[in-house]
């Protein structure tokens, strides 16, 4: 049996990372006007996601392009897939009231859960490659208030 050595994939939209890292970006500087420690740790997390999605945004347009990955490439999403959790810690939910109309007094709340480890077979020049990878579960819901 001959082993194909296949880096990994990402999910071929690079606007969805710019918009996402464009998102984390406006997180992290609104911990910029109360910096303690927390809320400087905040900001710090938020930038370092910008920058995952920025590297993931690079590597989509690359994969839609067929263009090989560099180095770099390879190795963050190495290290990204070899530290996916088999099962969550715990299975709560995590919500946050996002958006209220002061009109309506109608509330916007989102919730994500963590990661979930998916499995995806994935064509790849012309072969089907079993991938592992991650799916984070969202759930919106409005609540008249």
């Amino acid at each position: 049996m001959v082993e194909i050595l296949v880096p990994g994939f990402v999910e071929p939209v690079p606007e969805f990372y710019q918009r996402l890292g464009h998102l984390a970006k406006q997180m992290a500087e609104s911990y910029a006007y109360d910096l303690d420690k927390d809320t400087a740790r905040k900001a710090l997390t938020w930038l370092c996601f910008a920058g995952t999605c920025q590297q993931l945004e690079g590597m989509a347009h690359k994969q839609l392009r067929g263009i090989e990955w560099n180095e770099i490439d390879r190795d963050f999403i190495g290290a990204y897939c070899r530290y996916l959790p088999e099962k969550d810690e715990d299975d709560q939910p995590r919500a946050a009231a996002v958006a209220r109309s002061g009109v309506s007094g109608t509330t916007l709340i989102a919730a994500a859960g963590l990661n979930r480890v998916l499995w995806v077979n994935y064509p790849w020049q012309g072969k089907q490659v079993l991938c592992k990878g991650a799916v984070m579960t969202f759930y919106p819901k409005q609540e008249n208030g």
